[in-house]
Parts: structure tokens; C-alpha cells; sequence
């Protein structure tokens, strides 16, 4: 690669980090403007993961200056230990990971979650990747608790989507948004 096809794709690299950080900031304040400080963030496709979505997201909330804490998703969870443990690690000044202890069921380890990190943060994002639609549903049970569902870009039809929204209490139900499947940018919130 020459010097000038390096540049090249370093701008076109950049440009779409640019554009990434952009989209997580929009939909970062419009979560902010709903005042809803604990949202599950849940991947309608399976084989996508919301690792990054959920680190852009909580680290675009830490930017317009909130404490955020981010549950790790379900597959992280310690079941070894008391249930009330929650290992807690800096990701950023002011984002944490927060990895709670398995208690009885999916909706107890959220409620005992919140019960003890509810005060030190602004905002909670629940890494809601590897449940079912089952599982989401039981945290958007959980008191307080909004779901974002995120969609994949050319993975589900609208018919499809607006059928798995019905399966969701309209009070928690937050929206939609639509995220490009290459970069992990958000597009579009529905």
C-alpha cells in the first residue's frame, strides 16, 4: 500500500469513527430527554452482539458528563459466590463494568443489581445480549427498567419487529434502533 492509499484510509477510517461517535452521542441525549436512567439494551438478531453498542452508548452518556454503570450481558455473571457480590471495574472516568452474581432468576439478579449500584449512577445499561425474547421480557418486568431493542441492519423486517414490539409492556418499551451491521453505528431510532 502506498503512502497515499495509507492516508487515504486512515481519513475513511476516521471519518467513520467520527460518524460512529456522532450517532452514539444523538441517541445518548435522546435517552437523556426521556429520563430514563435504566435501560436494557437487547439485540433482536442473535448472532448480534452489543458489545461495542454498549460501550459506545454508555461511553457517549459518561460524555454528556453522567456516571454511567454497564451490566455485563448474562454470560458473564458469577454464579460461584454470594449473591450479594457485584464485581465492579472502570472502564472509563466515569463508566464502569458492572458484573452482578447470579441469583434465582433472571429478574432477581436485575432487581438485586439495581438495588445496590441504583444511587451511585445516572444511567444503567443492561447488556440484555444472549437472552431470549422470554428473558428480555423478565427484565422489562424488573421496576424501572426501559428496553431499547436494537436491530440489524437488513436482519428483520418491520412486520417482524413491530410483532416482537407487541411482545413488550408499552410503558418499557423505549424504541428501536436501527444500527449498521459493519460498524456498529446507530442510525436510525424508531
Amino acid at each position: 500500500m502506498t503512502p497515499t492509499q495509507t492516508a487515504a484510509a486512515s481519513t475513511a477510517q476516521s471519518e467513520e469513527e467520527v460518524a460512529t461517535q456522532q450517532a452514539y452521542l444523538i441517541l445518548a441525549r435522546r435517552l437523556r430527554a426521556l429520563n430514563q436512567p435504566i435501560c436494557g439494551l437487547w439485540p433482536v438478531s442473535e448472532n448480534m452482539g452489543l458489545e461495542d453498542v454498549a460501550r459506545h452508548l454508555g461511553t457517549a452518556l459518561a460524555s454528556l458528563g453522567s456516571r454511567v454503570g454497564l451490566v455485563a450481558p448474562r454470560e458473564h455473571w458469577r454464579d460461584d459466590l454470594p449473591q450479594t457480590q457485584l464485581f465492579i471495574s472502570a472502564i472509563g472516568d466515569a463508566l464502569d463494568s458492572l458484573t452482578p452474581v447470579w441469583a434465582q432468576s433472571l429478574g432477581t439478579t436485575i432487581e438485586q443489581t439495581l438495588a445496590l449500584v441504583r444511587d451511585r449512577y445516572a444511567c444503567i445499561l443492561l447488556d440484555l445480549s444472549g437472552l431470549d425474547l422470554a428473558g428480555a421480557r423478565e427484565v422489562a418486568l424488573v421496576p424501572g427498567v426501559g428496553i431499547v431493542l436494537f436491530v440489524a441492519e437488513g436482519q428483520i423486517g418491520e412486520f417482524a419487529l413491530a410483532k416482537i414490539r407487541r411482545r413488550f409492556p408499552a410503558d418499557r418499551l423505549i424504541g428501536a434502533v436501527l444500527v449498521n451491521g459493519k460498524s456498529g453505528r446507530s442510525s436510525k431510532v424508531a
